[in-house]
C-alpha cells in the first residue's frame, strides 16, 4: 500500500484508539463508574454505544478488506493489526457500559470476552483483561453478519438534524470534526476539494478563518487538531452536505 493511503488509515485508526483512551483509561473497575457525575454517565454510556457500533464496522469490514486487498507491507501489517489489538483491548468493556449501563445497576468492570470459532476448529478465545484488576464479568460474544447491519442502524440512527454524524458534530449549519477525519469529509462532501487550500483557509491570519467552495473554515485551537466547517445555506447547500455525511454511515 502507497504510503500515504497507509499513513490515513493509520492517523484515523490512532483516532479511535484516542478517543477509547480518553473516555476508559479512567474508568477500569465498578468503583470508578461511582466516582463520576450523572452527566458524565449519561455522556459515557451513549459514547460506549456509538464506539461499539463504529469498532463493529471496522472490525468486521474495514479490516478484511484492508488485510485482503491492501497489499500491504510487512511493517505495515505488523502496525495495522497492534493497533487493532490496542483498539479491540477496549471492546469488552464497550459492550457491557454501552449495553447494560444505568445508574441502578452498574456494570460490573473490568470485563472480559469469550468467542468460540465458527468455522475454523471447536476453539474458545478469551480476550485479555484491562488494568491489572482480575475480571469481574464475562461478555459471550455472539458475533454474526447481522452485527454489521445492526452497527449500520445503530450509527443511522444518532444522526439528527443537530448532533453527531460519526466524528462530525453538527450544530446549526457548523460542522465540526477532528482534522484527522478531514480526508473523509472531503470524500463526502467533494472529493473534488484540495485539502491544502482547506487548511490554508483555516490557518488564515492566526486562525481567523477563511471562505473557499462557500465554506468558511477555522482552526478551533492553536494545535490545528480540530477545525469547522461553517456551511452557507444557499440552494440547500449544508442540507446536501449533511445527507452526504449520513451516507457515510447508512450503507
Amino acid at each position: 500500500m502507497n504510503k500515504e493511503t497507509f499513513e490515513t488509515i493509520k492517523t484515523n485508526l490512532e483516532a479511535r484508539v484516542n478517543e477509547c483512551k480518553a473516555h476508559l483509561d479512567h474508568i477500569i473497575t465498578t468503583d470508578d463508574l461511582k466516582t463520576i457525575t450523572v452527566g458524565e454517565a449519561q455522556e459515557l454510556k451513549a459514547w460506549a454505544s456509538k464506539e461499539s457500533a463504529i469498532m463493529t464496522e471496522i472490525v468486521m469490514v474495514d479490516f478484511y478488506h484492508i488485510i485482503g486487498m491492501g497489499e500491504l507491507t510487512v511493517l505495515q501489517t505488523n502496525t495495522f493489526i497492534k493497533l487493532i489489538k490496542e483498539y479491540m483491548s477496549y471492546r469488552s468493556d464497550l459492550k457491557t457500559i454501552g449495553a447494560h449501563f444505568s445508574l441502578d445497576n452498574l456494570p460490573n468492570l473490568p470485563s472480559i470476552s469469550e468467542f468460540t470459532l465458527k468455522q475454523l476448529g471447536n476453539i474458545t478465545l478469551t480476550s485479555k483483561v484491562r488494568g491489572r484488576n482480575k475480571a469481574a464479568s464475562t461478555f459471550i460474544e455472539t458475533n454474526t453478519v447481522g452485527d454489521y447491519a445492526k452497527a449500520c442502524q445503530d450509527l443511522a440512527s444518532s444522526i439528527t438534524a443537530d448532533g453527531e454524524c460519526g466524528p462530525f458534530k453538527i450544530e446549526d449549519n457548523t460542522i465540526t470534526l477532528p482534522t484527522t477525519s478531514l480526508n473523509d469529509f472531503i470524500k463526502a462532501i467533494n472529493p473534488n476539494l484540495s485539502r491544502g487550500k482547506i487548511t490554508s483557509a483555516a490557518s488564515y491570519q492566526n486562525n481567523t478563518g477563511k471562505d473557499y467552495a462557500d465554506i468558511f473554515w477555522q482552526y478551533t485551537n492553536e494545535e490545528h487538531n480540530e477545525i469547522k466547517a461553517v456551511v452557507s445555506r444557499k440552494n440547500g447547500y449544508f442540507t446536501g452536505i449533511k445527507n452526504k455525511l449520513k451516507n457515510i454511515f447508512v450503507k
